[in-house]
């Protein structure tokens, strides 16, 4: 079973700069070298990633959380990988969150609200402060 932490949250709320952070974070923290970087061709801003070594922990990040089919692929695979812990984004409402609601009866589910921060220069603040949170809550 995976803890599946779901960071949800409107179009253009810093979901993907948080994850981007946390990954980071991760690396930096943990001085990871096992890691297998999946990004799509076609949007270089989304990110697809599982990380080995954080406390025995495989972990998998996926940042594209509007697409239904590839959340789904993306879960498939994490847990196929034997991801134990899993970050992603989606939208606040609609078909991501629902299918993410449909693990919930196989894998632990946790929605976290990405706050929305107006003011640019307190934004990157807000990702890193979010990528702490997400940190301490999965025990990482």
């Amino acid at each position: 079973m995976a803890n599946i932490y779901a960071l949800k949250g409107n179009h253009d709320t810093g979901k993907t700069e948080t994850l981007k952070k946390l990954y980071a974070l991760l690396v930096n923290k943990y001085k990871i070298s096992n890691k297998q970087i999946n990004e799509l061709p076609t949007d270089r801003w989304d990110i697809k990633i599982i990380i080995s070594g954080v406390k025995g922990e495989k972990i998998g990040i996926e940042s594209h959380g509007d697409t239904e089919k590839r959340f789904k692929q993306s879960i498939k695979y994490f847990v196929n990988e034997k991801c134990s812990i899993i970050f992603c984004t989606c939208r606040s409402r609609g078909k991501t969150v629902d299918c993410i609601e449909g693990f919930s009866s196989q894998h632990r589910v946790d929605f976290i609200q990405q706050p929305i921060i107006s003011s640019p220069s307190k934004q990157k603040q807000n990702y890193i402060d979010m990528a702490n949170f997400l940190i301490k809550k999965s025990g990482l």
